[in-house]
């Protein structure tokens, strides 16, 4: 591309030049969305100009489908070794990528005589085998304990829905 500049976000060029759209719905735009039932086409309107041969603004729209991708349910690993030599150092969900506009999780985990030695209310939690404080747990058995959703899917209505997640299971510390 000839002649490009940016001055204050307006781009020119002297030559044609593609146009790309990139459409990112918020988690409200979702929500409204997932609320309306068969409602997954979008016409979205624009304005461009360019400044060869003189031409005028162009008004003009497009339509598009919105498909969210399902979420899945990730194996939960059993077993980790927080000793600083950088691998699985810390507990998390494996491979978490999780959707801030419908996942959302309590996690508490539980010595084994019921002393809760970590929480937390995010899906994309880390923990590293030390108490609040700092100061490290010992190897051996945690109860942990998940309330939640994670994952979603569409029911049959069209609508999405989350996964439930209630689990409880125990993990081995081991130093």
């Amino acid at each position: 591309m000839n002649g490009f500049s940016n001055i204050d976000n307006i781009y020119s060029a002297v030559q044609s030049v593609g146009m790309r759209f990139c459409f990112t719905p918020d988690c409200k735009f979702i929500k409204i969305r997932d609320s309306i039932q068969d409602s997954r086409n979008y016409q979205l309107n624009y304005k461009t100009f360019s400044t060869i041969c003189s031409s005028d603004t162009i008004f003009g729209n497009t339509k598009i489908t919105i498909d969210l991708p399902n979420g899945e349910e990730k194996d939960i690993p059993n077993v980790f070794t927080p000793n600083g030599d950088l691998e699985n150092d810390i507990f998390k969900l494996k491979d978490t990528l999780n959707d801030p506009c419908f996942d959302f999780m309590s996690i508490r985990i539980y010595n084994r005589w019921g002393q809760l030695v970590f929480e937390d209310d995010d899906p994309n939690f880390n923990w590293d085998g030390n108490l609040k404080n700092g100061k490290e747990c010992k190897s051996g058995s945690y109860l942990i304990i998940i309330n939640g959703e994670y994952g979603s899917i569409y029911n049959s209505e069209g609508r999405r829905e989350g996964i439930a997640v209630k689990d409880e299971f125990w993990i081995q510390l081991l130093r």
